[in-house]
């Protein structure tokens, strides 16, 4: 798309302006990524509350309670004892009315549906038998397999540096965005300063430096950073005094950051991927949201709406079936 307009980045200032669009969400090439699939235009429609001028737009997470207070507000309503924390899934059984998962080797929990919300890393590391990977016993179907390698794992990450002061310009802005143009595209290109969050700089990484940085030191990490802040700022800045980096790609439990679609993908991906499995092994997750994958309520929108179909078999006079919206990125009943 962007070939047919003419536009070809020829210089380091033409791959940073297109990494900055481009890859700096999506974690994926320009060059790579399915146009069909590539950003939604209906992403954030359903979220954005009951207004109808909402607008889009990104916040961070300042709260001092931090992200996974609002995933525990929303598992308040769940009895204690039927949620089995820091237990992993070793293998999966499935058959025409039953699913058994098997957890940390020995103990089993079994019933007539299951609903498999794994990351696409995790489905990835699965089908292509990566060493400690789930088992699918029996092998998920090959139509199955192939719609989990049409969804391509990508990694992006972020890394922020805690100072003791600030040495940099605060402006009336709220936030400030400075960009790195450098030979190698997306090198630690893009740093945000936010008033919410004083004294923090917060670097974002993706594709092959989100992998390289969740591998080595976080002293290595925050050396690179430090060398180009110290061209932005001067040689006497400080060092921070601690620093909290992504490290998705090397977690065992993710191996991914979320899900990103190339060209030549199948249009029906989304329905094999969303298709149970003998009926009885469900699907959920950000990777499964036709409309608005990528996100977390990306995955809290898929996980609904697979629930409901559930709910629906479970008691048809009770629920009735849901249906997605891509228009309006949501599911109704």
């Amino acid at each position: 798309g962007f070939t047919k307009e003419g536009w070809t980045p020829l210089t380091p200032l033409d791959n940073f302006t297109e990494w900055v669009k481009c890859d700096f969400d999506s974690a994926i090439t320009p060059d790579e990524a399915s146009l069909l699939l590539y950003f939604p235009p209906y992403t954030y429609y359903a979220f954005l509350g009951p207004e109808p001028n909402a607008t889009a737009v990104d916040y961070l997470v300042t709260d001092r309670k931090g992200y996974s207070f609002v995933t525990e507000c929303l598992a308040r309503n769940f009895k204690k004892d039927r949620v089995k924390l820091n237990s992993v899934v070793t293998a999966v059984h499935t058959a025409e009315d039953c699913v058994c998962a098997a957890v940390n080797g020995s103990s089993r929990y079994c019933g007539r549906y299951g609903i498999m919300t794994f990351s696409i890393g995790t489905l990835h590391a699965a089908v292509n038998k990566a060493e400690n990977s789930v088992c699918f016993k029996p092998p998920l179907p090959t139509w199955k397999q192939d719609a989990i390698r049409n969804a391509t794992p990508v990694f992006y990450g972020k890394v922020h540096l805690l100072f003791n002061s600030s040495f940099w310009n605060v402006t009336k802005e709220d936030q400030q965005v400075l960009g790195y143009v450098s030979n190698e595209r997306g090198y630690y290109a893009s740093y945000i300063i936010d008033k919410l969050t004083p004294n923090v700089i917060t670097v974002d990484v993706a594709e092959n430096l989100a992998v390289r940085v969740s591998n080595q030191s976080e002293k290595e990490t925050i050396g690179e950073v430090m060398t180009i802040l110290r061209k932005m700022f001067g040689p006497e800045i400080p060092d921070p005094y601690r620093a909290v980096v992504s490290k998705w790609s090397t977690d065992p439990l993710f191996s991914c950051s979320y899900t990103a679609y190339r060209t030549g993908v199948p249009e029906n991906v989304f329905d094999l991927l969303l298709k149970p499995v003998n009926g009885s092994l469900y699907f959920a997750g950000e990777s499964m949201n036709s409309s608005d994958y990528g996100y977390t309520h990306s995955g809290y929108g898929s996980g609904a709406y697979v629930a409901h179909q559930i709910a629906h078999l479970l008691s048809p006079s009770h629920f009735e079936p849901a249906h997605w919206s891509v228009e309006q990125a949501s599911f109704s009943w």
